[in-house]
Protein backbone atom coordinates (compact mmCIF):
# COMPACT_ATOMS: atom_id res chain seq x y z
CA UNK A 1 0.00 0.00 0.00
CA UNK A 2 0.82 3.49 -0.55
CA UNK A 3 1.01 6.17 2.16
CA UNK A 4 -2.53 7.47 1.23
CA UNK A 5 -4.12 4.27 0.68
CA UNK A 6 -2.97 2.52 4.53
CA UNK A 7 -4.11 6.45 5.85
CA UNK A 8 -7.34 5.07 4.44
CA UNK A 9 -7.09 1.59 5.54
CA UNK A 10 -6.27 3.87 9.31
CA UNK A 11 -9.21 5.77 8.87
CA UNK A 12 -11.36 2.52 8.17
CA UNK A 13 -10.12 1.11 11.17
CA UNK A 14 -11.05 3.68 13.69
CA UNK A 15 -14.18 4.46 11.97
CA UNK A 16 -14.76 0.27 13.00
CA UNK A 17 -13.63 0.85 16.52
CA UNK A 18 -16.11 4.11 17.22
CA UNK A 19 -19.11 2.66 15.58
CA UNK A 20 -18.35 -1.11 16.99
CA UNK A 21 -21.76 -2.27 19.16
CA UNK A 22 -19.52 -4.48 21.13
CA UNK A 23 -17.25 -2.35 22.24
CA UNK A 24 -15.68 -2.03 25.92
CA UNK A 25 -14.91 1.43 27.61
CA UNK A 26 -11.35 1.60 29.42
CA UNK A 27 -12.52 3.77 31.80
CA UNK A 28 -15.98 5.23 32.91
CA UNK A 29 -14.68 7.86 35.23
CA UNK A 30 -15.86 11.29 34.18
CA UNK A 31 -16.73 14.52 35.46
CA UNK A 32 -19.87 15.94 35.23
CA UNK A 33 -20.37 19.60 35.93
CA UNK A 34 -23.38 19.35 37.38
CA UNK A 35 -21.90 17.07 40.30
CA UNK A 36 -20.69 21.03 41.32
CA UNK A 37 -23.64 22.44 40.57
CA UNK A 38 -24.16 23.16 44.44
CA UNK A 39 -20.56 23.37 44.90
CA UNK A 40 -19.41 27.35 43.79
CA UNK A 41 -15.59 26.41 44.97
CA UNK A 42 -15.59 22.86 42.86
CA UNK A 43 -17.10 24.35 39.97
CA UNK A 44 -14.61 27.21 39.93
CA UNK A 45 -11.28 24.72 40.06
CA UNK A 46 -12.94 22.69 37.49
CA UNK A 47 -13.23 25.14 35.38
CA UNK A 48 -9.99 26.38 35.84
CA UNK A 49 -7.71 23.66 35.06
CA UNK A 50 -10.63 22.70 32.02
CA UNK A 51 -9.07 26.08 30.60
CA UNK A 52 -5.80 25.70 32.14
CA UNK A 53 -4.74 22.13 31.11
CA UNK A 54 -2.28 22.71 28.76
CA UNK A 55 -0.64 25.17 31.11
CA UNK A 56 1.25 25.12 34.20
CA UNK A 57 -1.16 24.33 36.90
CA UNK A 58 0.31 25.02 40.52
CA UNK A 59 -1.36 24.43 43.94
CA UNK A 60 -0.21 28.52 44.69
CA UNK A 61 -2.43 29.06 41.59
CA UNK A 62 -5.64 26.82 42.42
CA UNK A 63 -5.69 27.41 45.99
CA UNK A 64 -5.85 31.36 45.72
CA UNK A 65 -8.24 31.06 43.22
CA UNK A 66 -10.44 29.84 46.11
CA UNK A 67 -8.70 31.99 48.63
CA UNK A 68 -7.49 29.20 50.69
CA UNK A 69 -3.78 28.27 51.58
CA UNK A 70 -2.27 25.32 50.11
CA UNK A 71 -2.75 23.24 53.12
CA UNK A 72 -6.80 24.50 53.88
CA UNK A 73 -7.19 23.70 49.98
CA UNK A 74 -5.65 20.18 49.84
CA UNK A 75 -8.23 19.51 53.08
CA UNK A 76 -11.04 21.03 51.02
CA UNK A 77 -9.94 19.03 47.78
CA UNK A 78 -9.59 15.51 49.99
CA UNK A 79 -12.85 16.07 51.74
CA UNK A 80 -14.98 16.63 48.49
CA UNK A 81 -13.38 14.20 46.39
CA UNK A 82 -11.58 11.98 48.71
CA UNK A 83 -8.04 12.18 47.07
CA UNK A 84 -5.96 15.08 46.60
CA UNK A 85 -5.08 17.14 43.80
CA UNK A 86 -1.94 15.64 42.10
CA UNK A 87 -0.39 19.24 40.46
CA UNK A 88 2.87 20.65 40.94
Amino acid sequence: MNSFESFIEIMKILNELATAEDKTLLSSYSIELETFADNDKMKRIHDFVHKNFENKITLDKVASLVNMSNVTFNRFIKKEQGKHLSII
